[in-house]
């Protein structure tokens, strides 16, 4: 499993980088290659990498022996997020997924905003954007709402005590977007990690779930401290870019998401108050809601269904920030061939 492992005489690393990759190799050194260019103190952070793929296959991509490599057949994101946690020494953890890439500053960055906020539970930071061949592009390639959005109000925090009263100001925001841009503390994450294998590729939603019910404070920084890269083999981009067909993977993602959101919703509900619940519940109608336009031959009943209860959730923020998403599937309990053009059309400004 880890055949690199650190000595125990080594101090703690202030934060643990969980690299998560499968079936994939294309991006990896330029991911690796970001962590490599931190202006952090290479003593600050440990890097865990967590692949499907032997050593023999990933080490000539890796090459540096600071990276711990370890193994995880399971094809769920969770699972390699939960092994690997297993294995990682510091108080701090953030994610980067293969396709994508830290900013140099962002160790750094991190780690300064933790030691000077201790109730900061949860941080995600913002992002910019790259296409395929690594190239920069434009904020309004996706989701440009949002960014300027984020970009105006210079960051939001989100405190315990007035927490659902901001939470509902959270319209046109995507505060669980990637895991690349998410980082959390190993001491708010650790008692949901029997979770995490359950999350599968929905580990992004589900911190999000998680650090939400948690004491912690959150924060949705302003500061691009990581760069998303938009290609034709991620949902991001698929869901932006499907104009004539919808591709079997990202019917499969979305089926995978509202298993995993149906596996750890209830548990997650239990005790909390019902501006939480509602959240969970608007999460979860939101991922039926896009598998059932992203299907195939689905009937108008299914449809009125997916809209009303959209439609009991509609003060919810995750629904409000999802307004195309309403429109469509009103639109499909009439017409489901008129919805699936104009999902076809919008692409990813409706998910």
């Amino acid at each position: 499993m880890d055949v690199n492992p650190s000595p125990s005489n080594t101090p703690s690393p202030r934060i643990s980088v969980i690299v998560t990759a499968h079936d994939r190799l294309s991006y990896l050194s330029e991911a690796l290659g970001s962590l490599a260019q931190q202006d952090a103190s290479p003593s600050d952070f440990e890097i865990l990498l967590i692949s499907n793929m032997e050593e023999g296959t990933v080490r000539p991509v890796v090459r540096s022996p600071r990276v711990r490599v370890l193994t995880e057949n399971s094809a769920s994101l969770g699972q390699k997020i939960a092994t690997a946690l297993r294995y990682a020494r510091a108080p701090l953890i953030t994610f980067l997924e293969d396709d994508d890439a830290f900013h140099p500053h962002k160790l750094s960055a991190l780690i300064e905003e933790y030691d000077r906020h201790p109730e900061l539970g949860y941080l995600h930071n913002h992002y910019s954007l790259m296409d395929a061949q690594g190239h920069p592009l434009p904020p309004s390639a996706f989701r440009a709402r949002a960014d300027r959005l984020l970009r105006a109000r210079g960051g939001i925090r989100i405190d315990s005590h007035t927490r659902w009263d901001q939470v509902q100001h959270l319209a046109g925001v995507y505060p669980e977007f990637n895991n690349s841009c998410i980082s959390v503390r190993r001491e708010l994450l650790a008692p949901y990690a029997h979770l995490l294998p359950l999350a599968d590729l929905a580990t992004d939603q589900f911190l999000w779930l998680v650090a939400l019910r948690s004491p912690w404070c959150l924060s949705l920084d302003e500061r691009r401290l990581t760069t998303v890269r938009l290609h034709g083999a991620n949902a991001s981009q698929i869901s932006e870019a499907s104009r004539s067909m919808v591709p079997q993977g990202l019917l499969e993602v979305s089926q995978r998401n509202v298993q995993a959101l149906d596996a750890v919703g209830e548990t997650l509900k239990e005790g909390q108050p019902s501006e939480y619940r509602q959240i969970v519940d608007s999460v979860l109608a939101v991922e039926k809601a896009l598998l059932d336009l992203r299907g195939a031959e689905i009937r108008r009943a299914r449809y009125r269904e997916d809209f009303g209860q959209l439609m009991r959730l509609r003060s919810s923020y995750v629904v409000k920030t999802r307004r195309p998403l309403l429109l469509a599937t009103g639109t499909a309990s009439l017409s489901p061939a008129v919805a699936l053009s104009f999902y076809r059309t919008m692409g990813g400004r409706i998910s």
